[in-house]
């Protein structure tokens, strides 16, 4: 039972979801009447842990469609922890799904008949979050390349640039943004910072040569 308690915590289940699955089959009263048969090899306590694996890969279904409405509002930080879990489930299903018969089990459940469905969405969403951490990453490598180019105009390959206080700067600052959505708005703000800061440089140019010229007639 505690191998249960314990499994249950670590799926981030309560105890309310798991009777909610057993409705009125008492799942704790079964295993207390249980036959020997019932204990061999693990039957009882492989079958729970296969109904808790459906369980939380049906509410990690559910978190995984509100995760995608938010789409590029999504931080790295929520990803990494959904992944995490999911790789949790994925070992779950693999431990337990050769492990468990509905013969003879008062314990087994239909949605257990799901199983083979359920590891495969498991499976989709450890790809979907993964390729989100990659369209992070590489929504970083891109505006950090953008804003090089616009600031020192000139492709990032001069090393010299790198050791910009600037650049090094905006490069820190890119590091720490957590979504595509914040680093595109990081995007947008420098660009801005940046195309001012120009056209100003470029106005007090042009004043300083229009100074000279006008010099240069008296």
């Amino acid at each position: 039972m505690q191998n249960i308690l314990t499994y249950q915590v670590k799926l981030n289940l309560s105890e309310s979801e798991l009777n909610l699955a057993y409705g009125e089959k008492n799942y704790r009263k079964i295993l207390q009447e249980a036959q020997q048969e019932l204990l061999k090899d693990k039957l009882a306590e492989n079958t729970i842990k296969s109904v808790l694996n459906a369980l939380a890969t049906k509410k990690a279904q559910l978190y995984l469609q509100r995760l995608k409405e938010r789409n590029q509002k999504v931080t790295w930080g929520e990803i990494t922890k959904f992944l995490n879990q999911l790789k949790i489930i994925k070992q779950g299903w693999e431990e337990t799904k050769s492990n468990v018969s509905s013969e003879n089990n008062p314990l087994y459940l239909p949605i257990i008949q799901e199983s083979e469905t359920l590891q495969s969405s498991i499976l989709n969403a450890i790809d979907y979050c993964e390729n989100q951490q990659e369209q992070i990453k590489n929504s970083k490598s891109q505006v950090t390349s953008s804003l090089f180019e616009l600031l020192f105009e000139e492709p990032p390959t001069n090393p010299r640039h790198l050791e910009n206080p600037t650049f090094k700067e905006f490069a820190d600052s890119i590091n720490k943004l957590n979504s595509i959505e914040e680093v595109n708005n990081f995007q947008a703000r420098m660009t801005k910072v940046i195309n001012e800061e120009k056209q100003q440089q470029l106005q007090k140019q042009f004043q300083a040569l229009i100074i000279q010229v006008e010099g240069g007639k008296r």
